[in-house]
């Protein structure tokens, strides 16, 4: 495996565990019983996919703070979703009291704004696999990434477009 998707997973690893730990916290401090129990479904599944994920990484710190070029900006976008969608939360919160104490200005202004965090957010969702790409393209030289293509398109290497294409059973 490569270290730039290492260091990938290695931040999945380090989200993963810090939701696990904040679903565990407010499942325990939720009241509502449909809430607390949609936290310990969330929880479990949390839970599996970080267990999917430890096992194709090792246990190692996230990406330095000294990244620089896409890697760094991959970091500050996939922070920057996580922070939109907090403001998201709170702002449809704020737009759901105005509405409900009939300040209806004041509830749309919310609206407004919530919208412009959503929009960023999808921006921010589409540039992340781009980034993503381009930190791998900047990490691992172009011949082994060719080598890697290469593998991955040779036939017979039980790659399933190729073997339907021989006429291979499913």
């Amino acid at each position: 495996m490569s270290e730039a998707l290492e260091r990938h997973l290695a931040r999945v690893r380090a989200a993963l565990d810090e939701l696990a730990s904040a679903l565990a916290r407010d499942a325990g401090a939720a009241e509502r019983e449909g809430y607390r129990e949609r936290l310990r479904s969330q929880l479990a599944d949390v839970k599996r996919c970080a267990a999917l994920v430890a096992s194709q990484a090792p246990l190692r710190e996230a990406a330095p703070a000294s990244a620089v070029g896409a890697s760094a900006d991959l970091r500050r976008a996939i922070d920057q979703v996580g922070l939109a969608a907090r403001a998201i939360a709170a702002l449809l919160a704020a737009e759901t009291a105005a509405t409900e104490l009939s300040e209806l200005e004041l509830a749309r202004q919310l609206h407004r704004a919530r919208r412009d965090q959503e929009r960023l957010a999808r921006y921010l969702e589409r540039l992340i696999p781009k980034l993503a790409r381009a930190a791998v393209r900047e990490s691992v030289d172009e011949a082994e990434l060719a080598a890697r293509r290469a593998a991955v398109a040779r036939p017979g290497d039980g790659n399933r477009s190729s073997d339907q294409a021989e006429g291979s059973p499913r």
